[in-house]
C-alpha cells in the first residue's frame, strides 16, 4: 500500500501481481479474523472485479488507510470500521 496505489501478490508462491489505483476502488467490505488479531478486505473495482485479501496482519491500519485515500462516494458505499476497542 503506498500513497498512489495497491499492490498484491498472490498465487503459486506470489507469481501472480495486481496494482490498482485509489480511483479504481467502487466500495470496500471488511471481516475480522483470529478474535481480531487479523482481518479480510474485500475491495470492488468500477470494472465490477474484487479483490479479496485475507489474513492481512495490521489490518485495522490497512484499511483505514486505503479507506481515507477513497473517493468520498466509495467510502459511501464502504464498510466504516470502529475501534474494537470500543
Amino acid at each position: 500500500v503506498t500513497s498512489r496505489r495497491i499492490r498484491v501478490q498472490s498465487g503459486y508462491q506470489g507469481q501472480d501481481e495486481t496494482e490498482l489505483v485509489y480511483s479504481d476502488i467502487k466500495s470496500m467490505k471488511f471481516a475480522w479474523r483470529n478474535f481480531g488479531a487479523a482481518g479480510d478486505i474485500v475491495l470492488e473495482l468500477r470494472d465490477g472485479a474484487r479483490v479479496e485479501m485475507r489474513s492481512l496482519p495490521d489490518f485495522e491500519n490497512l484499511y483505514k488507510e486505503i479507506y481515507s485515500r477513497c473517493s468520498e462516494e466509495a467510502q459511501e458505499e464502504s464498510d466504516t470500521m470502529k475501534s474494537k476497542d470500543a
